[in-house]
């Protein structure tokens, strides 16, 4: 219920009345007739005397409010809802903030899907900065919700097909790097959920923290204008200076008041909380503790600076290190010796059982941290398939500078169609992806039943040329009949070939005839 008037049927029951006003007052939130009567039941199975005083008396435990809250919140959620989001997030205001942490909250995160969209887009820009600058800002994200049974759900990480939706299939990408797979649908990775920080919360109640960016989308529609206002104060207090609210793509006109500014881009509109003049920061700049204020302040107007002038189209100064030097495609350098060729088995991929096993053992932690270890002491013999399965154990927890020295001294090994693949893997965490692609084709053409880097290939086509998308798909699905029974799989997430091979299917018969060899 949107409007703002009290449903018919409760303004006719004392009861209901009674419990319409409680909700609104408590959680701010408008109850319609369904959710009320709702309500009314549940309370009426521990107080049957229907008094309102005493169903009042229990919603003003805030425990008791939460566990009644399923029956007046709505949780409608997906992956990557309102895509444009996330394109501003990653594009434009991310680059802008220099503060360190980077702290975002997602406010009435439901059962999580918002919250997880958030980091998976917070975890690649750091990896794409980390490649390009050799440098990985730290970040924090906190996730909220009135619902108890939603944090759980979310904490679990664990999502039905149904929490994927054809508006956010742009963010693929992303999805594939961080969702795993299962009989029931999919999960999130586990590095991940580690560093999300969910809990109960109601966001009339305030907050405890301050934000570089707060998500508050399609929650606003549900709260009263006098409600609406106060909890607009609320995200605004919340905010860092020059830190940004984003709400719903239909609720940009449901934020009024002078203290946000409202900035476009992309399509979309946001607000952001402006730098207090600068004869406001040279009052409160008295003695240490006001020069403390005085330079936060200053820091702070940077970044609106920078924002603003991001809007306006003028250029943005560089802040931090230069950008490292990119690695060429082959791991060396112009001038450098070729390297060598590795023994037959490691080309023809013999190695692939022992990585499998190293990898089986604990997630191949210890393997990672010896490996790691000895590399830094520079001593002790270390052979091919500890390396790969050290590479491919450090890009699934993420840490990419690991893992690209590992695959450096792979490539010192020799040439071979899987360090060519765990090259590509590199380049595509690190957002690279014309690199990625490279290196996947090198390894495809040096061997052609390499299935996992068919497959990666041809998620990188979808979304371009059709012909040429659904030509990869068909030497996607030859190579995997070329490469069965070889263990590939362990490089793509240990995941059954039928399960990739499954995914291509649904999208060949509406394929054309594309080129052929």
């Amino acid at each position: 219920m949107v409007s703002g008037e009290i449903p018919e049927s409760a303004g006719a029951d004392p009861v209901l009345l009674s419990l319409y006003k409680t909700v609104e007052e408590r959680a701010g939130i408008r109850a319609g007739p369904e959710q009320l009567e709702k309500l009314r039941k549940r309370l009426e199975s521990r107080v049957p005397s229907h008094d309102p005083a005493a169903y009042r008396e229990i919603l003003e435990n805030r425990e008791e409010l939460a566990a009644c809250a399923p029956l007046f919140t709505v949780n409608e959620t997906y992956f990557f809802r309102e895509g444009l989001h996330f394109h501003v997030l990653f594009r434009r205001l991310l680059p802008l903030l220099t503060r360190r942490p980077i702290r975002i909250c997602s406010a009435a995160t439901s059962s999580g899907c918002e919250a997880y969209s958030i980091a998976m887009t917070l975890d690649f820009y750091c990896r794409h900065r980390l490649i390009l600058s050799g440098e990985s800002p730290s970040w924090e994200l906190d996730a909220f919700d009135l619902n108890p049974q939603m944090i759980d759900a979310a904490r679990r990480g664990r999502y039905r097909p149904n929490a994927l939706r054809e508006d956010g299939s742009e963010w693929k990408t992303l999805m594939d790097l961080y969702l795993r797979p299962g009989a029931e649908g999919f999960s999130v990775a586990g590095f991940l959920r580690e560093k999300v920080r969910f809990f109960v919360h109601n966001v009339i109640d305030g907050f405890q923290g301050s934000y570089d960016v707060i998500f508050f989308r399609n929650a606003l529609i549900y709260f009263s204008p006098e409600n609406r206002r106060k909890i607009l104060g609320i995200l605004f207090n919340a905010l860092r200076v020059g830190g940004v609210l984003i709400v719903g793509i239909s609720e940009t006109s449901l934020v009024e008041g002078p203290d946000f500014r409202m900035l476009h881009h992309g399509g979309i509109f946001y607000f952001t909380k402006e730098a207090p003049p600068p004869a406001a920061v040279a009052a409160v700049a008295e003695g240490a503790e006001g020069a403390a204020v005085a330079e936060g302040a200053k820091d702070a107007a940077l970044s609106t600076g920078s924002m603003a002038a991001a809007e306006s189209g003028r250029p943005v100064p560089a802040r931090g290190r230069p950008a490292a030097a990119p690695v060429p495609p082959g791991g060396t350098m112009p001038g450098e010796p070729k390297p060598r060729l590795p023994p037959a088995e490691f080309r023809e991929g013999g190695a692939i059982p022992e990585i499998t096993l190293i990898l089986e053992r604990d997630e191949g932690r210890s393997n990672a941290a010896r490996v790691l270890k000895a590399l830094e002491a520079k001593e002790g013999k270390l052979d091919f398939a500890g390396l790969a399965a050290a590479a491919l154990s450090l890009m699934n927890t993420g840490d990419l500078s690991a893992a690209a020295l590992v695959i450096s001294s792979l490539e010192e090994m020799g040439s071979s169609p899987l360090v060519s693949f765990l090259r590509g893997e590199l380049y595509y965490q690190g957002a690279d992806f014309s690199g990625a692609e490279a290196k996947y084709q090198e390894a495809a053409a040096a061997e052609s039943g390499f299935w996992p880097a068919l497959y990666r290939a041809a998620s990188l086509a979808e979304g371009g040329n059709v012909t040429r998308y659904h030509y990869r798909l068909k030497k996607a699905l030859e190579g995997m009949e070329k490469g069965a029974g070889r263990g590939y799989e362990v490089f793509i997430g240990g995941f059954s070939p039928d399960y990739y091979r499954r995914i291509l299917e649904k999208k060949v018969p509406q394929a054309p005839n594309g080129p052929r060899d």
